[in-house]
């Protein structure tokens, strides 16, 4: 049996070893540290550690740390920058955003439904230790990720999940491309025989591309598994129309308050803004990898936070009107989104709703 809490020990020693926080925070320093959008900075912030003996200099503003993760355990200076309330952006994020939870109190947390999700093997965690939650370990090789655990819980969460009410099969696979393209189609092919068996699974969610030397193989399942009336979201469907965002305040029920990530900020990603629609998943609390009952601040996202949050949407469009395809769901999106003061096109869930019923 593979031993999980030891690897996640090992990893966390590796976080904490990856990088040394100065006596003196300062905003060059916070600026090159955030240069490189996969680093274990990026992505962890102050998560796992005690900082409260380091002084933040006058020039860093709440705004500068409000885009750095943190946990419910972090130590914190005594003196902050004004404004910057890290106790009260973590317990004000615990919820799910954009509105949804007005849905959930109608009745539609998709109660009925199923979905599906391929992703990295995880220990339990309080969000997934729900009925309906059926969890399927058939990767070859120990997961060393947090990836599964959050987009799991970012789709059907027992409290911040889209789809609380919906039964979720999760597969794993490995984080190791060599083995992955293999366990990805696998995934699918055990999904597809559920669907078969008469399981009706409305969304598979993939929180990554497809994979390229089985690519034949995998669209092959996908096409079979859409003519069952099930749809398969991965990140290639998923950039056709869609890009990820964050929230940049506390009230993640304000579509104004929805921005791009700095790493989005330039480039490619500027010449799509205006013909896609952000769905935003970072800027908000979630379960703190490595732990039975503990959130974070994820204060940045990609691509794979967003998918799982579309998938869940989708799954509660199904609910509310079971004839809804994909596409026809789409387009709902991009007629209801509302353009916010970024000039950003962000899905607008109370619009969406009204004309799905």
């Amino acid at each position: 049996m593979i031993d999980y809490k030891n690897i996640l020990q090992e990893k966390k020693k590796l976080i904490l070893s990856n990088y040394t926080v100065p006596q003196t925070i300062t905003q060059e320093w916070i600026s090159q540290m955030f240069l490189d959008n996969k680093s274990t900075f990026f992505i962890w912030g102050w998560c796992y550690r005690d900082i409260s003996s380091a002084i933040f200099s006058q020039e860093v503003t709440a705004d500068t740390l409000n885009k750095i993760s943190f946990d419910d355990k972090t130590e914190f200076p005594v003196k902050l920058p004004v404004g910057y309330e890290p106790e009260k952006l973590l317990k004000e994020t615990r919820k799910v955003p954009l509105g949804i939870e007005l849905l959930h109190a109608k009745g539609v947390s998709g109660q009925g439904m199923s979905v599906a999700i391929i992703d990295s093997a995880f220990l339990p965690h309080v969000e997934t230790e729900r009925a309906g939650f059926f969890y399927y370990e058939h990767s070859k090789i120990a997961s060393e990720h947090f990836h599964g655990l959050l987009t799991s819980t970012i789709l059907a969460g027992k409290k911040l999940g889209i789809v609380p009410n919906a039964k979720c099969y999760f597969y794993t696979m490995s984080q190791m491309t060599a083995e992955r393209d293999g366990e990805l189609v696998d995934g699918l092919k055990k999904i597809y025989e559920q669907v078969s068996k008469g399981e009706k699974i409305c969304v598979v969610s993939l929180s990554m591309p497809y994979p390229k030397s089985t690519k034949d193989e995998y669209y092959e399942v996908v096409e079979k598994l859409k003519e069952a009336d099930c749809q398969v979201i991965d990140s290639v469907e998923f950039n056709k129309d869609f890009i990820c965002g964050r929230f940049t305040s506390a009230d993640v029920l304000n579509l104004e308050y929805v921005d791009l990530n700095d790493w989005q900020k330039e480039g490619e990603w500027q010449q799509t803004i205006e013909s896609r629609i952000v769905i935003p998943s970072a800027g908000r609390a979630l379960p703190l990898w490595g732990t039975e009952d503990r959130y974070h601040y994820c204060a940045q996202s990609g691509v794979s936070w967003s998918i799982p949050m579309l998938a869940g949407l989708y799954c509660l469009a199904k609910q509310m009107n079971p004839d809804v395809e994909y596409q026809e769901f789409v387009r709902l999106i991009k007629e209801t989104a509302y353009k916010n003061k970024s000039g950003l096109n962000v899905i607008n869930i109370s619009l969406l709703s009204a004309r799905l019923k």
